[in-house]
């Protein structure tokens, strides 16, 4: 998580002091890249390392997170992703509680930013269990991801995404599952091939091929 260093009061004006994350939100590498959408290792980065720090806040006994979306995740000048700090639920002058979560709330807020990672673009969480009853999969797919995931990942991704989209809270998956799969799945995509070669056939009666 991004670090609160302090904080500034003046009168009425009040401040927090966040660490500085320099390299901006996930949102603005997922939904308004400039020069090559976000590759698919980083998406999987992106996912472990919310789930780490949303278990992380769970055990500890930390206020819940609320508010999960591609503008509280920042990345540092290293390019880690970080939660924002901000996140955080806190009390009001009234001493009431903003947004009062339970785990399985922010499951499935978790739920919707895999779609975000997964996509490239942001769905509404009814719109994607639709599909998912359809089997739409490609639909809800970045087509710039093609070829950087086997249909394997594709589909166990789209499975725990749709459990943490369930509409019985029960149902949804524990935090400690997501990691265990999303550990997985970074491992076998740390082993998918970075450029996917094609074979083109070069002659019609000779085997010979060249790469690209």
């Amino acid at each position: 998580m991004a670090n609160l260093i302090g904080c500034c009061s003046d009168d009425n004006e009040r401040l927090l002091v966040a660490e500085c994350m320099p390299n901006g939100t996930l949102a603005k590498h997922l939904f308004h890249w400039e020069k090559r959408p976000m590759k698919w290792e980083m998406r999987l980065k992106v996912a472990l390392h919310t789930a780490r720090a949303l278990e992380y806040c769970d055990d500890k006994g930390f206020d819940l997170y609320h508010d999960l979306n591609p503008y509280r995740i920042l990345f540092d000048k290293m390019g880690n992703p970080k939660l924002s700090c901000f996140g955080h639920m806190k009390n009001s002058q009234e001493g009431k509680n903003h947004g009062t979560l339970l785990p399985e709330n922010v499951t499935f807020s978790f739920g919707t930013l895999l779609l975000d990672l997964m996509s490239g673009r942001h769905i509404p969480p009814n719109h994607a269990l639709d599909l998912f009853q359809g089997k739409n999969y490609l639909v809800l797919m970045d087509s710039a991801l093609d070829g950087q995931l086997s249909d394997e990942d594709r589909t166990e991704l789209m499975y725990i995404a749709s459990r943490c989209l369930k509409t019985e809270p029960e149902k949804r998956p524990s935090m400690k599952f997501l990691m265990a799969t999303l550990s997985r799945l970074q491992k076998r995509a740390e082993l998918w091939p970075i450029n996917v070669k094609r074979l083109i056939p070069v002659s019609i009666t000779r085997s010979i091929y060249i790469q690209l």
